[in-house]
């Protein structure tokens, strides 16, 4: 496992989802790849980059965000 910040996230995939409250509406859903595009707009409406991301690998990789903590 591995914790690394949101903004080095891109290209990999969300075992979680992330939704920035307010207004609490999911900016990424489990399973969705993590774009350029997505993390853009989470610096636009101001989340903090630097909370953490799990990443897991089995035989594939899934990446979970969290506070430091895996969801």
């Amino acid at each position: 496992m591995e914790t690394l910040p949101v903004g080095r996230a891109e290209g990999r995939v969300a075992a979680a989802q992330v939704a920035p409250y307010p207004p609490g509406v999911p900016v990424i859903a489990p399973g969705e790849r993590v774009t350029k595009k997505t993390i853009a707009y989470l610096k636009q409406i101001g989340y903090n980059m630097e909370k953490g991301m799990e990443v897991v690998c089995l035989s594939t990789c899934v990446v979970s965000f969290s506070h430091r903590v895996s969801l």
